[in-house]
């Protein structure tokens, strides 16, 4: 255990052990610390590999494998953290939730490096926050798998979130193959997002009653849904989805042909999506034969992929400069 250090350098293993509560290994209260840090084969409730709480601003650097924990966190718990960079291999672990990476209640943190094989029986296959401010998820995100939602990435009551890394070859057995956002807000989605697959729907990104998110010069192709006439990119609306925004994007379905009616983006709830922008998009149609489904079942082909600008067929603020091209 790691408890109140200041201005120190730190190199640690941590392996094989077992604690009915809190983590395999625990990080408490560190400050301005240089942190590089070993952790395998560890179990526990929270944080199978490590438990980090009300820590900041220190370099983290982390290689954290093979860890077990019963509920979320397989590899990393974060709790009430600050300011961290995080450098990490985080790869193998199993938990409810968040399998590689579970952080909650935490602002402004950077995770970098790559998280990936990691298994969640819950959501977040990959990474999971939940009422975070501010963090970025600068790293690659890949090979992961939930039984629930989110395959690759699961944002929960969050604010001022960017994912910018690469988010691709992983699998849920519900919606969102790659990356799922609930009740959140201020997401931007910068990275590209690839070969991803979903047993329903948004194989890509799944939007679920959140506002002003960004899909900004993302390459979001090759995504795989297991269901018919199921979507790339889903839209529910409960009443509080506002203010999407995509641009500058290259939007596909599976190549050589997923199950049929792979739709790019489709919206979805008991409200209409209005007064969003889908501006200068290129829409791959070889396995995608239809571009945009609007609330009203209102259904935009690739061989009217025209109307992808028409405004009346979309209901967005904006629609202009978008284009079809293939492979």
């Amino acid at each position: 255990m790691l408890d109140s250090d200041y201005n120190s350098i730190i190199d640690i293993e941590v392996f094989q052990n077992t604690a009915i509560s809190g983590g395999g290994g625990v990080i408490s209260l560190s400050r301005n610390n240089f942190v590089k840090l070993k952790s395998h084969d560890n179990e526990a409730s929270y944080g199978g590999g490590l438990y980090i709480y009300m820590s900041s601003n220190n370099l983290l650097q982390f290689d954290v494998s093979y860890n077990y924990a019963s509920n979320s966190g397989g590899g990393l718990y974060i709790d009430q953290c600050y300011s961290n960079i995080i450098d990490c291999n985080i790869f193998t672990n199993t938990s409810q939730e968040g399998a590689g990476i579970y952080m909650f209640q935490s602002v402004s943190n950077i995770i970098g490096g790559n998280v990936y094989s990691n298994n969640s029986s819950g959501g977040g296959g990959g990474i999971m926050i939940s009422f975070c401010v501010g963090d970025e998820i600068t790293s690659d995100v890949f090979d992961n798998f939930s039984q629930n939602k989110g395959g690759g990435i699961y944002v929960l009551f969050s604010t001022d979130t960017l994912i910018g890394g690469n988010v691709y070859k992983n699998i849920s057995s519900n919606n969102a193959g790659g990356i799922y956002l609930s009740s959140s807000s201020n997401v931007k989605v910068v990275g590209n997002v690839y070969n991803n697959t979903s047993q329903i729907n948004g194989s890509g990104i799944y939007i679920d009653n959140s506002h002003s998110v960004s899909i900004i010069n993302s390459r979001i192709t090759n995504n795989r849904n297991m269901a018919t006439s199921a979507s790339i990119i889903h839209l529910y609306n409960g009443g509080s989805l506002n203010n999407f925004f995509i641009s500058n994007c290259v939007i596909s379905g599976a190549y050589g042909g997923a199950l049929s009616g792979q739709i790019g983006i489709y919206e979805d709830g008991s409200t209409d999506v209005t007064g969003h922008t889908i501006a200068n998009n290129t829409f791959i149609t070889n396995d995608l034969p239809y571009l945009y489904r609007n609330q009203n079942s209102l259904q935009i082909s690739r061989d009217s992929w025209w109307n992808i600008t028409n405004h009346a067929q979309t209901g967005a603020s904006v629609a202009s400069g978008n284009n079809v091209g293939s492979y």
